[in-house]
């Protein structure tokens, strides 16, 4: 069979879940490497229509002209972002997929631009997405404007460092978790008038994200206060290359700059060196202060990056756009933009 035609003009309409659903997992299941094994694009299914406590994912096929067959489609899961102290409504992207035959024939950028148009109709405020090296061009056609780059860190752990001896057990205390608790939602009430733009870190939010996949291994390394054994910080974890190295995917703490985020990486730094960890590391966008603490205590930053990419609701206040277009605003790491 041929590719499409380059003039080809396909039709582009939210998705009906008892119409579609098939052809959306098929659709998966023929562009997404399975990464969890049989039965998970079933599970992610649920997990995006049915369990966010922030809503339903929304989500846009492309239709073959000829046949009606589902060729595309693009999905936007709601998500709550604080700009400025104000809640703005974010759709995030993902499952952005094209079929193969159907990549040269305008469908991807048909589903983008239905993405963005329908999202607005429906109440959301502004689109957050990572595109990789192909989809980048398209989601600037379509109206997106990147931030900054998406920078992947990483902290070699095999060497002596006497900076890895943390955290400085005369304040502080750790643990690991595999469930966010009550604590949770107590630093994020707390300390989200700390940043400028930040997403949502409640107990609902971190377990719906982190807990879905038992698979992936997800964990947080929490930094308590050793006098009141109150949560000060933390970070969300998963293991790669059967263990020898750790990614982590999300960060937050009481105060941004200081002596916690100091303990917090390195105190998880020296966890993971005493049990034989090759090495740590991140990808983050966001203000400089924190890339400076990075290459501070010794991360070093790689080659793989992406561009943080965002679209501004039409009706937003400029004050509003002008902060969300502003790198130094953000403190975002790669679980709010990436779903696995």
């Amino acid at each position: 069979m041929t590719s499409a035609p380059l003039t080809m003009s396909y039709k582009v309409i939210p998705f009906q879940t008892e119409v579609h659903r098939q052809a959306l997992l098929n659709l998966w299941k023929d562009n997404f490497k399975p990464l969890h094994g049989d039965g998970y694009v079933d599970k992610r299914f649920v997990w995006l229509y049915h369990e966010n406590p922030f809503g339903s994912a929304r989500t846009w096929i492309a239709l073959e002209p000829r046949s009606d067959a589902v060729i595309g489609a693009g999905t936007i899961f709601p998500f709550h972002r604080y700009v400025g102290g104000r809640l703005v409504k974010t759709g995030v992207t993902v499952d952005f997929a094209v079929d193969k035959k159907q990549r040269v024939g305008g469908a991807a950028l048909a589903i983008q631009r239905a993405v963005t148009r329908g999202s607005f109709e429906i109440g959301f405020d502004f689109l957050l997405g990572k595109p990789n090296e192909k989809a980048q061009p398209i989601f600037e056609r379509a109206g997106y404007q990147s931030i900054g780059d998406a920078q992947s860190w990483t902290k070699l752990l095999g060497t002596e460092d006497e900076r890895t001896g943390a955290p400085d057990l005369s304040i502080y205390s750790d643990e690991m978790l595999t469930v966010a608790d009550e604590r949770f939602d107590e630093l994020w009430n707390a300390a989200r008038s700390g940043y400028v733009i930040i997403g949502d870190k409640s107990t609902a939010f971190l377990n719906w994200r982190y807990g879905y996949v038992k698979e992936q291994g997800y964990r947080f390394y929490c930094l308590l206060s050793r006098e009141n054994l109150r949560l000060l910080g933390y970070l969300v974890f998963y293991p790669l290359k059967k263990g020898r190295a750790f990614f982590i995917e999300d960060v937050f703490c009481e105060r941004g700059a200081g002596a916690i985020i100091d303990n917090l990486l390195l105190g998880f730094a020296s966890r993971m060196k005493m049990r034989g960890v090759e090495w740590i590391g991140l990808s983050y966008t966001g203000a400089p202060w924190f890339k400076e603490h990075l290459q501070r205590l010794g991360f070093r930053h790689g080659q793989h990056r992406y561009k943080l990419s965002v679209y501004a609701g039409p009706h937003l206040p400029s004050e509003l756009v002008q902060q969300i277009l502003d790198e130094n605003n953000w403190f975002i790491f790669g679980g709010e933009a990436d779903i696995f």
